[in-house]
């Protein structure tokens, strides 16, 4: 299991360019379970753009998505770095699946 916890710590970054969606590298909950830590695999370049989460009583959706990271320049150095942001979440993880919507298939 990956540990998010070695991730660069990321932000999320509204003005990334060439936004697209993206699979998670790694759902997970803080040591409280009152925030969740989401992972991504990207070269430098990469930024996080947004992260929708959707709460029920027996799941948590996570949608990504990635885009090309402000004032990076035209040439990105292709070195893989795990990118990871905490997101709040409005009641605790518990015993909840983690789903990241980006790799549901049917």
């Amino acid at each position: 299991m990956l540990d998010l916890n070695v991730g660069l710590p990321a932000k999320i970054q509204l003005d990334a360019t060439d936004q697209r969606p993206s699979a998670v590298a790694g759902l997970q909950a803080s040591a409280d379970g009152s925030s969740l830590l989401v992972g991504v695999w990207g070269d430098p370049c990469t930024a996080i753009a947004a992260v929708d989460l959707v709460e029920s009583d027996t799941e948590i959706r996570v949608g990504v998505t990635v885009g090309r990271a402000p004032g990076a320049g035209d040439v990105c150095a292709e070195i893989a770095q795990l990118s990871v942001v905490t997101m709040p979440l409005a009641s605790p993880v518990g015993s909840r699946t983690l789903t990241d919507v980006n790799m549901v298939t049917g």
